[in-house]
């Protein structure tokens, strides 16, 4: 059997929740069809690299992206804010089960086949490493981008990233990124090959393939965000739109951490109409996500940057109908019946109004077509050949 190792940070399970829910992904559908291990390193100064596997205890904390309880809080939105900030310092995460065990600073013994860095701001190497197939994943250029655009500059965060593509460049056979726009960045902006350049098909993770059984979930009609609190994910856009679409919209479901600063958070929950009913999970286990894309009538992502957007996908393989941005790579998710903003305010609250007013919408039709558009049936085994030979 194939072996694959996918080189992931130490502390990988409490960081970066996107790239691990995509890393939990990309694992259980390799684990498939191959022998797969996390695997990770350290090295003391001046000392050989030492390496080591990471092995979860718990298989729930992949199911459900590394959260192990929900933390949730519903109210106005008002009062949802203030329960927010008084929870705040008794919500802290727990941390996983795990154990690890020793290679050695020889990584030939670990005998992989495939070696798979599953982020380019880990990768420190001067030289290849003794594997016979690497393998780069990339995510975005927007923190290099960022550099160039923006006033708070990741400089750092962005030499990290240029480290580990001059490594992909150099010495893997293939560098995947996780959309095909996000190939464009490669090839025009940081000058890869084209030849040596892909990318992976949309991976729908992996507790949404199996295709639900029993009575369909009822609608509520709640509009749902997914991350929203970060400016990056259209965080300012957000408020208007639901306020545009008036009494249609009466229930907003929401889940993820906070990731902007403290008046862009009053900010946004001033925006939202004070009638609302709010439920905010700002931990949310799989299983929670799961029915708040099953019970909601649309999810609302006006995100102004992303590599992927793993989000639309969950949201339309559970029947869940999206209204995103008209860019990539977002554009290229939009199933059939899916709706895309334009830059016309009037326009797109109209777009909103609309489809959180279609109380007719075929929820089931859509997201067997969903399933179709991402053809779930054969996707671990494309992504374990783009992986171990393409």
């Amino acid at each position: 059997m194939t072996r694959i190792g996918i080189v992931v940070q130490p502390d990988f399970l409490v960081q970066h929740v996107g790239v691990r829910n995509y890393l939990f992904t990309l694992y259980q559908y390799l684990s498939l069809g191959a022998d797969v291990r996390f695997v990770s390193f350290f090295r003391p100064q001046r000392q050989l690299r030492h390496w080591f596997y990471v092995h979860l205890q718990d298989p729930a904390f992949l199911r459900n992206n590394g959260v192990t309880e929900d933390w949730r809080i519903e109210g106005a939105p008002a009062a949802v804010l203030d329960r927010y900030h008084a929870t705040a310092g008794d919500q802290a995460d727990r941390q996983p089960a795990l154990w690890t065990s020793h290679i050695g600073s020889c990584l030939e013994s670990a005998g992989f086949d495939t070696l798979v860095f599953g982020n380019p701001w880990l990768v420190e190497f001067a030289d290849r490493l003794p594997v016979k197939r690497q393998v780069g994943i990339v995510y975005d250029a927007i923190p290099n981008r960022y550099v160039l655009t923006e006033a708070e500059k990741p400089y750092e965060f962005a030499a990290q990233h240029v480290a580990g593509f001059r490594y992909f460049r150099e010495h893997c056979d293939r560098t995947l990124a996780i959309s095909e726009s996000v190939t464009d960045d490669l090839t025009r902006l940081l000058h890869f090959p084209p030849e040596r350049v892909g990318f992976l098909p949309p991976m729908v993770p992996t507790d949404c393939l199996a295709t639900p059984t029993g009575a369909a979930p009822r609608r509520t009609g709640a509009v749902v965000l997914a991350s929203p609190l970060d400016r990056r994910k259209g965080l300012e856009q957000m408020p208007r739109l639901i306020a545009a679409a008036g009494r249609r919209v009466d229930r907003v479901t929401m889940y993820g951490a906070v990731r902007c600063s403290p008046d862009q958070l009053k900010a946004f929950f001033r925006g939202l109409p004070s009638r609302l009913s709010l439920e905010w999970y700002p931990r949310a286990t799989g299983r929670t996500t799961e029915r708040l894309f099953r019970e909601g009538r649309m999810l609302l992502f006006p995100s102004l940057n992303e590599g992927l957007g793993l989000p639309l996908i969950e949201a339309q393989v559970r029947g869940c109908p999206v209204v995103t941005r008209d860019a990539r790579p977002m554009s290229d998710l939009v199933v059939a019946g899916s709706r895309v903003l334009t830059d016309d305010p009037a326009a797109d609250d109209e777009v909103v109004r609309q489809l959180a007013g279609d109380a007719a919408f075929d929820h089931a039709t859509f997201e067997a077509a969903a399933r179709a558009f991402f053809r779930t049936d054969d996707l671990p085994a494309r992504v374990l050949r783009a992986i171990a030979e393409g």
